[in-house]
């Protein structure tokens, strides 16, 4: 029989539509887990920022990246 390893990693994901909550359950969780090794990756860390659109093509882009994958 193998040793477990002391050093296994866990994911843990929270997805939801727009304004659903996941930023609140994350950061609920990442006060729980203070203190432990966590990593706490949001989606506005690796979104492109959309600076150099108008506001008529951010509203477009915000469509499209919305539609669910039907």
């Amino acid at each position: 029989m193998q040793p477990k390893p002391k050093n296994k990693v866990q994911l843990a994901t929270i997805t939801g539509g727009t304004a659903s909550g996941k930023t609140t359950a994350a950061n609920k969780i990442a006060e729980i887990l203070q203190g432990k090794k966590i990593v706490y990756l949001k989606m506005d860390h690796y979104y492109k920022k959309l600076d150099d659109l108008t506001l008529a093509e951010r509203k477009k882009l915000i469509l499209i990246i919305q539609m669910p994958l039907i």
